[in-house]
């Protein structure tokens, strides 16, 4: 959690120097995803894993890139119930990673706060979550100049991270 606190600070000052480069990422995408394969099967789930044939290279900060993916697979496992959908596309330019999830612990009261720091769905703090990740992953996008979505409808939960390619 230190950690988290930490490195959320340095990326708000501004102190991470990001190092561009070109990379596939559709290859990097399926990469981070097996990481997470073990927790994925703890659950009793396969995700859906979607990359569309239209996502190449693109140049960005690839460790960043992995950071993002991997704060948005921890959210979901901590918050989701099931129902685990992880696509990369590309549109207009950029590269759009998605995570989506079914759950129960975000309102829509939720959505328009999830990105702010400290913020957290889990209201007894059971789970020990910071409420940085997605905070870290809009600091992330947004300094590589790209942007970051939430929505919920009907139960399921989307995050959607664009960044120019």
């Amino acid at each position: 959690m230190l950690n988290q606190l930490f490195e959320y600070v340095r990326i708000e000052a501004g102190e991470i120097k990001f190092e561009p480069e070109i990379f596939y990422a559709g290859n990097v995408f399926a990469e981070t995803i097996s990481m997470f394969y073990e927790d994925f099967v703890e659950r009793g789930c396969e995700p859906e894993v979607i990359i569309a044939d239209e996502v190449g290279k693109i140049n960005v900060d690839k460790q960043v890139f992995i950071r993002i993916v991997e704060n948005l697979l921890k959210n979901a496992l901590v918050h989701g119930t099931g129902g685990y959908r992880l696509s990369l596309a590309a549109e207009d330019g950029c590269c759009i990673i998605s995570v989506s999830n079914l759950t129960d612990s975000v309102e829509p009261k939720d959505v328009a706060n999830i990105f702010e720091r400290f913020y957290t769905t889990d209201k007894s703090r059971t789970k020990k979550t910071t409420g940085l990740g997605l905070a870290i992953v809009k600091q992330f996008a947004t300094q590589m100049g790209g942007n970051t979505k939430a929505f919920l409808e009907d139960g399921r939960f989307t995050i959607a991270v664009s960044l120019p390619m």
